[in-house]
């Protein structure tokens, strides 16, 4: 076997070895590397070449020396603008253009010397085109330029992910939103669920591990480039089915640059429904600005920060209502329908006659408000020649909701949504051949819904006015259940919205889901001869806090069967009550460890090995508040008890996943064409959603 093949198998065998000794962490690369060949006029590689690659808007300039092999190789570089000086023994300096370098990039540029003194200077001033050389790994990267110069509706950066090969949304409306992220906000890429994506920031995980949210969305004004990774990823990426989606935020540079936005929308810029109806009433106001610059030049830049979103929306609802012949009869026993009645300023009467075919029979207009303010605060540091330190902080705050409600009975659920994260990178120079790069973070995504009492009629109280006894806890009241959804040909539920009513969600839904994500990371590289070897071990942390009552509601309902006069008469089919209790906390470890060894059989062929190992620790709770029931003897197993494990299920160990690339450039297309192809198998593990303890 080729000696350079014989390593790469041994890296790989002794990834055990990596598992046990090397520190926790958890990390993705959010930096760019630069690699080629230097070769003299005679096609011959050059030894000892001193390679310089620049950074053009810091000036910070990172240097190295050509292998034996002729191979210079620079990792974990900050993405921007750069420039490559060779400089050796015997030939003139020479300089390429400036190119830009991407997220998880391997730039491969090769120069060729010329013999000359030092005292000249050769300017490359064609760069070819940079082309994906160094492995299979497929996918797109979004500009900062592309992020905020395309049309982008609420400035989401998640519909830019829709750009990029085999991506789609099943719900495109849902991206269409200034707040936090909820259900279908994300993207379906390659046949897989939106639930399977992994979204990191700065190499920090934002994901909401519980509903498998996108736990932060960044201003896009402040994101220096989005890399989507859809398929062949290298082995340091993992703890995804779909896609990866790497964001790095802006830094400063040396000089001073800045922004101020202000996007406006509303109902009289919009165009016509496609179905000739009238604009609903909209406005929309998304405003902010940036600001980075040097601190130290060449030392120490910032960058900040700052959206604000106002949203108000109205909404004309088609509505039924108890009739006044219904309201008027004299056998009505029950207290509710009485209580109710009695209050026509709360359980409004018909105020227009129902078409035919249709029993619509009351229009009022119901109100929502989004208030969104976010930021972001990053600092770089050029430490050392050989140190670099890169550290950000994110606060996000998020309120919507109804602000009006089309019934005083109705009882709507409104959110909200707080996010705090932070993330520190180090990147640490050994030598030209060696390079490390640690980083550490934290990231709080919190999710509140709170059954809300917009009208102001019913407080803790709501029950007891309708004779329904119990204790209250929550502002509103039960929902009474008669119809089958809006205009169904019955009376609307009572005490649900109309978003709600008929859906099997009901009013005095309440809900606190907190997801504390810790995220611990190293990675080394290494550059032997024609060999780059890349390792490392992953740790991320996640304590999930959790209380939800259940689609029944913390107030419950009571169904009376599409029925007015049964509901008249008291006479209850079914009824249901969620849970209020305390919240349950669950927590996991995901671990993971990979090596990567990316081998150049010859200057245009590059064939990628890897193999990455993780471990999705059986989640417990933190009390033991978990329970199983054993399908064949039907008996219930109780978490920590009479021996029983606290996950209550058994861990999968063998989490093992093999990546497979090549990348070749015949030599006839001169580095314009390649031919890439991988294989690779991935698992995840998708988050338990709304479980109850």
């Amino acid at each position: 076997m080729h000696k350079g093949l014989k390593l790469g198998f041994c890296c790989l065998s002794a990834l055990a070895l990596v598992i046990a000794t090397c520190l926790p962490a958890f990390t993705q690369t959010i930096t760019g590397s630069i690699t080629g060949i230097v070769t003299d006029p005679t096609g011959a590689v050059v030894t000892g070449a001193k390679v310089t690659a620049t950074n053009v808007l810091t000036g910070v300039a990172t240097p190295t020396v050509t292998n034996p092999s002729g191979i210079y190789s620079l990792h974990f570089l900050q993405i921007g603008q750069y420039k490559i000086t060779v400089e050796s023994t015997s030939f003139s300096p020479q300089s390429t253009s400036v190119f830009s370098l991407e997220v998880d990039q391997e730039a491969r540029v090769n120069v060729a010397l010329k013999v000359g003194g030092t005292n000249s200077n050769v300017v490359v001033t064609d760069t070819a085109p940079i082309l994906n050389t160094e492995n299979a790994t497929t996918g797109d990267t979004i500009t900062a330029a592309a992020s905020t110069e395309l049309p982008l509706q609420s400035r989401n950066f998640s519909s830019l992910t829709l750009l990029v090969a085999g991506a789609i949304s099943p719900n495109p409306q849902a991206l269409d939103n200034v707040g936090r992220s909820a259900y279908n906000g994300g993207f379906f890429v390659n046949g897989n669920r939106e639930q399977g994506n992994n979204y990191t920031l700065d190499g920090a995980d934002i994901n909401e591990a519980i509903d498998n949210y996108i736990g932060y969305s960044p201003n896009v004004d402040a994101l220096g480039e989005i890399r989507i990774i859809t398929g062949n990823s290298t082995a340091e990426y993992g703890n995804a089915n779909g896609g990866q989606v790497v964001m790095v935020t802006k830094s400063g540079t040396n000089k001073f640059h800045g922004n101020a936005f202000f996007f406006g929308e509303n109902q009289n810029l919009n165009a016509s429904p496609w179905n000739a109806g009238s604009r609903p009433p909209l406005n929309r106001a998304i405003f902010g600005g940036t600001l980075g610059g040097p601190i130290f030049k060449d030392k120490l830049f910032f960058f900040v920060d700052y959206q604000g979103a106002r949203q108000h929306s109205d909404t004309v609802e088609q509505r039924t209502v108890v009739t006044a012949a219904d309201r008027s009869r004299t056998d009505i026993t029950s207290p509710a329908a009485r209580y109710l009645f009695a209050h026509p300023e709360i359980y409004p009467l018909p105020n227009t006659t129902p078409a035919p075919n249709s029993s619509v029979n009351y229009i009022g207009s119901s109100g929502q408000a989004t208030v969104n303010d976010q930021g972001d605060a990053k600092v770089d540091w050029r430490a050392t020649n050989r140190d670099t330190l890169s550290g950000r902080l994110s606060i996000g705050r998020e309120r919507s909701g109804f602000s009006k409600v089309a019934l005083p009975t109705d009882i709507p659920t409104n959110n909200n949504d707080p996010y705090t994260g932070f993330i520190v990178n180090w990147t640490h120079v050994f030598s030209s051949s060696i390079v490390n790069e640690a980083r550490a973070g934290y990231g709080r995504t919190r999710y509140i819904q709170t059954p809300t009492d917009v009208s102001g009629n019913w407080g803790v109280t709501g029950n007891a006015k309708l004779g329904i006894p119990g204790t209250q806890l929550v502002p509103g009241f039960s929902t009474l259940v008669i119809g089958n959804g809006p205009n169904s040909g019955t009376v609307d539920d009572i005490g649900a919205p109309s978003g709600q009513d008929g859906n099997g969600a009901y009013g005095g839904i309440d809900s606190d889901s907190i997801v504390n994500a810790y995220t611990y990371g190293d990675n080394l590289t290494w550059q032997h001869g024609k060999q780059t070897i890349k390792l490392g071990v992953q740790v991320l942390r996640y304590q999930e806090n959790r209380y939800y009552s259940g689609n029944d509601g913390t107030l419950g309902f009571f169904n009376f069967n599409s029925s007015v006069d049964d509901f008249l008469h008291d006479s209850v089919t079914n009824e249901g009550q969620g849970a209020l209790t305390g919240r349950w906390g669950q927590r996991q470890y995901r671990d993971a460890a990979f090596v990567q060894d990316d081998y150049k059989l010859s200057p245009n062929l590059t064939v990628n090995l890897g193999l990455r190992w993780e471990y999705d620790q059986p989640y417990t709770e933190v009390n033991n508040k978990q329970a199983n029931i054993n399908l064949t003897t039907g008996a219930i197993t109780n978490a920590g008890v009479n021996g029983a494990p606290r996950a209550l299920y058994n861990a999968y160990w063998a989490g093992f996943m093999p990546r497979l690339g090549f990348a070749w450039s015949p030599e006839t297309f001169h580095e314009k064409f390649v031919l890439r192809g991988g294989y690779g198998i991935t698992n995840f593990l998708e988050g338990t959603g709304r479980i109850f303890a």
